[in-house]
């Protein structure tokens, strides 16, 4: 089962979704379409693309409904497991665990200076999604840990500098009770 194409780009409303559709797809299609541009074109030519994505989509959709999860969550979810299944031409369960290794190196070693939370949103997506459909996780995927830093903390010269070039009383008085 796929998308109509047409029925993706236009924003007309659940009239010119075509009559292939299940209802739960067309209500996931409907969500998309609120979903920004550059969201949409990935998710589209995933479900256009890839046999079976869309009904993973449906499936990700009801499960977060479900369990209460946030509309941002299965955007950025549903995003992530496009570029995923675009990236390698097949679902993410299709994926063996050198090829996921490989495309998480990637991510991090690539050209493409990837921050740090569009890797967790990655790695956040694919959890979700394997243990949603009950897979043996067989992909290792990696712990992400907090970087833990110290505060910075101004010396006494550093705050006496601050004092005196603050040249409003009530600013310098408040400046001096913190």
């Amino acid at each position: 089962m796929r998308f109509c194409s047409k029925c993706l780009v236009q924003n007309i409303g659940h009239k010119s979704i075509c009559g292939r559709i299940s209802p739960l797809l067309s209500f996931c299609l409907l969500r998309l379409k609120t979903m920004k541009v550059k969201q949409l074109k990935k998710v589209e030519l995933a479900s256009l693309n890839i046999p079976g994505f869309s009904l993973v989509l449906a499936d990700v959709y009801k499960s977060m409904l479900i369990n209460g999860l946030s509309k941002n969550t299965f955007d950025n979810y549903c995003r992530k497991l496009a570029d995923i299944c675009l990236r390698f031409n097949k679902l993410p369960v299709s994926i063996s665990e050198d090829e996921m290794k490989d495309y998480l190196k990637e991510m991090i070693q690539g050209a493409r200076d990837v921050s740090r939370s569009e890797f967790k949103h990655t790695i956040y997506s694919l959890r979700y999604y394997l243990k949603m459909i009950g897979e043996d996780i067989n992909i290792k995927l990696p712990q992400i840990k907090n970087e833990k830093r110290l505060p910075v903390v101004l010396s006494k010269d550093e705050c006496r500098s601050l004092f005196e070039l603050t040249k409003n009383i009530k600013h310098r008085a408040i400046l001096m009770f913190i």
